[in-house]
C-alpha cells in the first residue's frame, strides 16, 4: 500500500511540472500576441504636424490627385537645356494636376519667390496596381501644355510693389518636410531650404467614444530635421525596416495645406495617420505613431468595465472565503455532535472495556472497609486530645 502511494507521488510530480510549464508557455504566448496587437498603429490615431520649412515634397498616393492653381510665372521643360529654344514659357494662369507617379518639390526661401519642380518617379508607380498614363499635367492659360517626359520647373516672382506672395495650396499623399543639408558648398551657393521649426501632437479617438483627445507630450522638431509622413515607404533612408503590408495602395494619405510666410518659407499644417518618421541631422530615423494601447488606455468605457470586473472578482473571492469558512464550521459542529461517527467511518467500532460484577463488588467492599478504619482512627485521636469529654 505504501509503495503504491510513493509510486503515485513520483508519477504525479512530473505531470504537475509539465502542466505548470505548459500553462506558463500559453500565458507568455498570449501576452506576446496581445502586446504585438496593441503596439500596432491605431486606426483612429492622428498626428497633427505644424512646421515652418523651406522645402516641401509631395507624392500623391494611389487613387489620389492634387490640383494646384498658381499665379503668373515662368514654366520650363526639364528635358530641354536652359537657354535653348522651347525651354521656357510664360503664362498668366498656371494649373498643375498631380497624380500617382509624380514627385513635386516646393521651395520658398523668399516671400516673393515660389519655385515648384515636378518630375516622374517609377518607385511609386510600381507600387500602385493601376497608374494614370500621365502622372502630371500642366495647363497654361486654359490650354494643356505638351507633356514632358522628365518634368517641369515653375517659378513665380512677385513685384516689389505687390508685396509677398499670398498663396495657400492643399496637399494630399506622402509629404516630406525639409531636406538634407548640402555639404561642400562655397560662399556663392544658396542656403539650403531646410526645416526650421516644428511640432507634432498625438490625437486619438478612444475605444467606444466619439471624442478626439490629445495624448502624450508634444514632439518638438529640431532645426535641420527631415519629417516623412509615411516612414514605412522609405526604408532605405532609415535604420528601421519597412512595416509589413506597407503598400501605397493601402496607406491613408496625409492631408493638409501650406502657405508662404511673410518672412520667407512655408507654413505647413498637416494631419497624418502615421507612422511618421523624424530624422535629426545625421541621426537615425525614429517613428512617431499612436498605438492601439493608447486608444485602449484612454477609453473611459474600458476603464469602467475593467473596474467593474475587478470589483466582481474581489467580491467573488470574498464570497468564496465566507463559504469556505462556513462549510468548515458546519463540518466541525457535525464532528463535535457525533464523535464516534467522525472518528470511525468505515472501520469497525472500537472495543469497549468490560468490567465484571465481581470486580465492582470487590472494589466497593474494599472502599467501605477503608472508610471505617479511617473513622475509628479519627475517634481515637479525639479521645487522646480530650479524654474527659469523650465517652464511648
Amino acid at each position: 500500500m505504501r509503495m503504491a502511494e510513493v509510486r503515485s507521488k513520483w508519477i504525479g510530480l512530473p505531470a504537475k511540472l509539465l502542466s505548470g510549464a505548459l500553462t506558463a508557455v500559453v500565458i507568455m504566448l498570449i501576452l506576446i500576441f496581445s502586446l504585438k496587437i496593441l503596439s500596432r498603429p491605431s486606426g483612429s490615431g492622428t498626428l497633427s504636424i505644424t512646421a515652418a520649412t523651406g522645402s516641401l515634397t509631395l507624392e500623391p498616393l494611389c487613387g489620389e490627385s492634387v490640383t494646384w492653381d498658381l499665379p503668373a510665372g515662368r514654366v520650363g521643360r526639364r528635358s530641354v537645356a536652359p537657354g535653348e529654344p522651347g525651354y521656357e514659357t510664360s503664362a498668366e494662369a498656371v494649373t498643375m494636376v498631380l497624380a500617382p507617379g509624380s514627385r513635386t518639390r516646393v521651395i520658398s526661401s523668399d516671400a516673393r519667390v515660389l519655385r515648384v519642380s515636378v518630375e516622374q518617379t517609377d518607385d511609386l508607380a510600381q507600387r500602385c496596381p493601376a497608374v494614370a498614363s500621365q502622372p502630371y499635367r500642366l495647363i497654361l492659360d486654359g490650354a494643356p501644355a505638351a507633356q514632358d517626359p522628365v518634368g517641369f520647373n515653375y517659378e513665380a516672382r512677385a513685384r516689389a510693389e505687390a508685396g509677398p506672395l499670398k498663396i495657400s495650396l492643399p496637399v494630399s499623399g506622402r509629404v516630406i518636410l525639409g531636406q538634407v543639408v548640402s555639404e561642400g558648398a562655397d560662399w556663392r551657393a544658396r542656403s539650403a531650404p531646410i526645416l526650421l521649426t516644428g511640432a507634432i501632437m498625438r490625437r486619438v479617438k478612444p475605444w467606444f467614444s466619439d471624442e478626439v483627445m490629445t495624448v502624450g507630450e508634444t514632439e518638438r522638431l529640431d532645426q535641420g530635421s527631415i519629417l516623412d509622413s509615411h516612414a514605412c515607404m522609405e526604408p532605405r533612408t532609415s535604420s528601421i525596416a519597412a512595416a509589413p503590408g506597407c503598400s501605397a495602395a493601402q496607406l491613408v494619405p496625409a492631408v493638409g495645406f501650406f502657405q508662404i510666410l511673410d518672412a520667407g518659407g512655408l507654413q505647413v499644417q498637416l494631419y497624418a495617420r502615421g507612422p511618421a518618421g523624424v530624422q535629426n541631422y545625421r541621426g537615425p530615423q525614429h517613428r512617431i505613431e499612436v498605438p492601439l494601447s493608447t486608444a485602449l488606455w484612454e477609453s473611459d468605457t474600458v476603464k469602467v468595465w475593467g473596474a467593474f470586473f475587478l470589483l466582481i472578482f474581489a467580491c467573488l473571492e470574498q464570497v468564496s472565503r465566507v463559504c469556505k469558512s462556513t462549510w468548515t464550521r458546519i463540518l466541525h459542529s457535525i464532528t463535535k455532535r457525533s464523535p464516534d461517527k467522525a472518528a470511525t467511518s468505515d472501520a469497525e467500532p472500537a472495543p469497549r472495556a468490560i468490567v465484571s460484577d465481581r470486580a465492582s463488588a470487590a472494589g466497593g467492599e474494599t472502599a467501605v472497609r477503608s472508610s471505617a478504619a479511617e473513622a475509628f482512627h479519627e475517634i481515637e485521636r479525639l479521645q487522646q486530645t480530650n479524654p474527659k469529654k469523650t465517652n464511648i
